[in-house]
């Protein structure tokens, strides 16, 4: 009887609250323009940090920076809309050659009876996209969470950092350093070197002139058509590297590698992965490649010169090329290619090595 009563009150309650409830209403869209401009003085830089939003910044031949905010917000009237875009604050300063931008939120407080018995945390749920024009000529340093940015066409520095968003850039004349955490990069036409670290992150480059360091954490990083020497710590993901002129350095935890090299020294380093290998041999430079867990194939031209040592302790050993064989044995091939020269150093734990004819 008293388990009944108890079940009669709740379906009492939930008619009453039901009943009171006001109707659901669909939240429209509402958005809020800013605009702002500002000349630009002589070696003008830019400072951006924004929340929830995207940045885009791309040069323009005037000498001044535009500035074009863009406020959204979803809300069921457009007085509740203001009131959550008032809520939302873009803060621009400009101090001699620099500017600063900032976006923040302020707590919302709550007005209406149903906001209390509801639990309204106070939080706003909009978001500004920025769209900026600047001169060719500018530094850059961008903070953004989750949001894209989009920078191109800029000559100088530019540092960025990006949460849970992707980041394009393209034709950069400058030193590049960026960072970025859950969203993937997407680099081309850059004069200068990049520093670039990415986690859940996949990194992909494309004609570079300049010195590229990399590191990523889960993710995948490529690049191609590289003027440069290439630097790359990756931890679970695969690597792949085209059209390289400079020396290569890749150390990988767990993925694939596989490298088509113009020119260059080599160093790769796996505990687990394959690696496949395209380059030609310089007497100045030395070649090294080891994994723990996979196979080797390493392609050279013909007339290759050079000293080679392939070792195994679990896998097979070929080669394909005119090897003058100095010692041989179940686990280690050694032996001179044409005239001897640099040393090239294939190593694998469990895997088979194989020496083969490159064809470009």
């Amino acid at each position: 009887m008293k388990k009944r009563q108890i079940l009669n009150t709740s379906f009492l309650l939930i008619f009453v609250f039901v009943l009171l409830s006001p109707p659901i209403a669909l939240a429209e869209e509402y958005t809020f323009t800013l605009h702002k401009e500002f000349p630009a003085t002589a070696n003008p830089s830019l400072k951006v940090q924004n929340t929830s939003g995207e940045i885009k910044i791309e040069s323009h031949p005037e000498n001044k920076i535009i500035i074009d905010a863009l406020k959204v917000v979803e809300a069921d009237n457009s007085e509740e809309a203001k009131r959550r875009a008032d809520g939302i604050e873009v803060i621009i300063e400009n101090y001699d050659s620099k500017v600063e931008i900032e976006t923040k939120y302020t707590p919302l407080k709550s007005k209406s009876f149903w906001e209390k018995i509801l639990g309204f945390d106070g939080k706003n749920s909009g978001y500004v996209d920025y769209h900026i024009l600047v001169p060719e000529k500018i530094e850059l340093n961008i903070f953004c969470i989750s949001g894209g940015v989009i920078i191109s066409d800029i000559s100088g520095g530019v540092e960025i950092n990006v949460t849970s968003g992707d980041l394009w850039i393209k034709r950069v004349k400058g030193h590049l350093d960026l960072e970025t955490t859950s969203g993937d990069a997407e680099i081309s036409t850059i004069e200068g070197g990049i520093v670039a670290s990415g986690t859940s992150s996949d990194l992909e480059i494309f004609d570079v002139k300049g010195n590229v360091n990399l590191s990523s954490t889960s993710g995948n990083a490529s690049a191609e058509n590289v003027a440069g020497s290439i630097q790359i710590n990756n931890t679970s993901g695969d690597v792949s590297l085209k059209e390289v002129e400079g020396n290569i350095e890749v150390s990988t935890a767990s993925g694939d590698v596989i490298i088509d090299q113009k020119e260059g020294g080599l160093r790769l380093e796996s505990s687990s992965g394959d690696m496949e290998v395209k380059t030609k041999i310089f007497p100045q430079y030395k070649y090294y490649v080891e994994t723990s867990s996979g196979y080797i194939r390493l392609l050279l031209p013909q007339d290759s010169n050079a000293e080679v040592e392939l070792e195994t302790s679990s896998g097979s050993l070929d080669c394909k090329l005119p090897l003058t064989v100095s010692s041989v044995s179940r686990n280690l091939l050694k032996g001179k290619l044409g005239e001897g020269g640099p040393q090239i150093n294939l190593i694998t734990t469990s895997g088979d090595i194989s020496l083969g004819e490159y064809t470009r």
